[in-house]
């Protein structure tokens, strides 16, 4: 196997970030002593030693001091340097020579002459690059905590990166609170490869059961449209923009990219105390598998008003079975049961097929497990979010609640297995040439845009405006993100459900169910999702129709064709 082969392999396999996360000597270069007492009180097992010309000789915090990179008695898996910016790369390439292959970066400000020159140098010597501007790294159960933030997380199952140091103490105070440990905790500072390196290894992590991280430029927003769907679900920090600004997940637009990051396993959380609030849901696991709620509370007002959150936030009432409602007291509204006592009731909620998650909202303490997932409502509730001794995430009002089991069933997804979608024979052939004589820019006329999805299979009736059944539109467009993307809307819905392109006839029904709509539209969005796919050419496609339990029906419909754009 050549040389480029097997870092391919070990890439793959997530041993790539081994030196930084798995170090078994640690070398602090500069002056970091909150660096150097966090490793000696973290009771890291490895070696650590201090490269410090004015302290040679000495022991620095327990850790042997030497004058140079060059007089470490080991090679060490990782360095964390805190030298001058003017050093920086000096400093990266010595380790480097020295056979380090991880370095984090504490020193800031550095020009982008010295960001360059620190980048080619970890280039060079094959060095993983965390900064610059890092705040450290901190793997709990190794007792690695190479990080100047003070609080020490305790060992979990939730990896952490953020490109700032305050957002993350900030965001590991917050989850120590909800008793939520951490497997590891990265600052990236201005580090972007890493970030790519750490969601493959997340995903590839049985012992890592959600990630966290901070999405605050579009080069965050493009690595986790290339993580889409790699397994290990993510909670994303993505503020909105700020002074009113629109930004890439922002608006219409925005919100469909918020759907396609769900449906790939990524939350995206709009606030710090949101993305707490949903991950007390996600962490402890698993997620609703669906987004069917039942709301249990000790009083009819107070029910109807969680009931009221859940449907605001895009959750669906448990319908529950007949059985179920025989068994407990019926509330104000659909879904909802006035108990007293939420335990007992809690526990026949829970073994009803049709509920993904209950709401308590009850001054009683709230039930533990109940075989789905289970959050309360306690009034009068100081904290936004805390969790109980049960484990049982409890939150300071429904709206908030609801939203955080919004954000935990967005991730359920409902496909179906499937295969790839066959097309009519010489229909690609038809479209492109279809579209092929059209300039770049053009409109084609409905008659011409019936013809390019009949090429693709997609025939139905023309029905006029005021049909009978369900108005929904489907759409596809191409973009920046997540490439030719398929997108459904329902008239009147809050939440488009979208996908990437393509689909298999799987992906489409699961697409499909998830909004509502009958499964007799999951053909035509499987055959509008390999169009899309195939025909670059396309640049905007949209239908709306009528559709009801039997047959689609076409009330208009449009492309737009325009000159095929690389991504960026």
């Amino acid at each position: 196997m050549t040389e480029s082969a097997t870092e391919s392999a070990t890439d793959s396999a997530g041993t790539r970030l081994d030196p930084l996360l798995r170090p078994r000597a640690v070398a602090v270069v500069g002056s970091a002593p909150g660096v150097l007492r966090g490793l000696a009180a973290g009771g890291f097992g490895g070696t650590v030693l201090a490269v410090n010309p004015h302290a040679a000789g000495e022991a620095v915090h327990g850790a042997a001091c030497v004058a140079s990179p060059a007089d470490l008695p080991e090679r060490p898996d990782l360095v964390v340097l805190a030298v001058p910016a003017a050093s920086v790369a000096d400093a990266a390439a010595a380790c480097g020579r020295r056979g380090a292959r991880a370095a984090v970066v504490l020193t800031s400000g550095l020009s982008a002459a010295q960001e360059d020159a620190l980048r080619a140098a970890c280039r060079a010597w094959g060095m993983v690059l965390v900064g610059p501007g890092s705040a450290g790294v901190a793997v709990p159960a190794l007792g690695l905590h190479a990080t100047v933030a003070v609080r020490r997380p305790a060992a979990g199952d939730v990896a952490v990166a953020v490109r700032s140091g305050g957002v993350g103490g900030a965001l590991l105070g917050r989850l120590a609170r909800l008793n939520i440990g951490v497997a590891s905790y990265v600052a990236t500072g201005g580090a972007t490869d890493v970030r790519d390196d750490l969601l493959r290894r997340w995903a590839a992590d049985p012992a890592v059961r959600l990630g966290v991280l901070d999405a605050t430029t579009p080069e965050d927003l493009r690595v986790l449209a290339r993580a889409a769907g790699r397994g290990t679900p993510v909670l994303a920090l993505a503020p909105a923009s700020a002074g009113g600004g629109r930004g890439p997940l922002d608006g219409p637009l925005g919100a469909v990219r918020r759907a396609l990051f769900a449906r790939s396993g990524v939350v995206v959380a709009r606030t710090l105390a949101e993305l707490v609030e949903a991950a007390a849901v996600l962490a402890p696991g698993p997620a609703p598998r669906g987004r069917r709620v039942a709301v249990l509370a000790a009083g009819a007002e107070a029910g109807a008003a969680a009931a009221a959150a859940c449907a605001a936030a895009g959750l669906a009432a448990a319908p529950l079975t007949a059985a179920t409602r025989r068994a407990l007291p019926p509330g104000p509204v659909p879904g909802a049961v006035v108990a007293a006592e939420p335990g007992p009731a809690a526990a026949v909620l829970g073994r009803d097929a049709t509920v993904d998650a209950v709401l308590v909202v009850s001054p009683a303490p709230p039930p533990g497990p109940a075989g789905v997932p289970v959050v309360a409502v306690r009034p009068g509730q100081v904290e936004g979010v805390r969790v109980t001794a049960d484990g049982v995430p409890s939150y300071a009002s429904p709206a908030r609640a609801a939203r955080a089991l919004a954000h935990a069933a967005s991730l359920h997804r409902a496909d179906e297995p499937g295969t790839p979608v066959e097309v009519p024979p010489g229909g690609p052939a038809a479209a492109r040439a279809l579209v092929g004589v059209r300039p770049g820019g053009a409109r084609l006329p409905r008659a011409a845009t019936l013809r390019l999805l009949a090429a693709y299979g997609v025939v139905a009736r023309n029905a006029a405006p005021g049909g009978r059944g369900a108005r929904v539109r489907c759409g596809t467009f191409r973009d920046e993100l997540f490439g030719p993307v398929v997108v459904l809307a329902v008239e009147g819905g809050a939440v488009p459900a979208a996908a990437a392109c393509p689909l298999t006839g799987g992906g489409a029904a699961g697409l499909v169910r998830a909004a509502g709509l009958p499964p007799v539209l999951a053909g035509p969005v499987a055959q509008l999702a390999r169009l899309a796919a195939d025909l670059p050419e396309v640049a905007r496609l949209d239908v709306d129709a009528v559709v009801d339990r039997a047959e689609l029906a076409i009330v208009n419909a449009r492309a737009e064709v325009a000159p095929v754009r690389a991504r960026g």
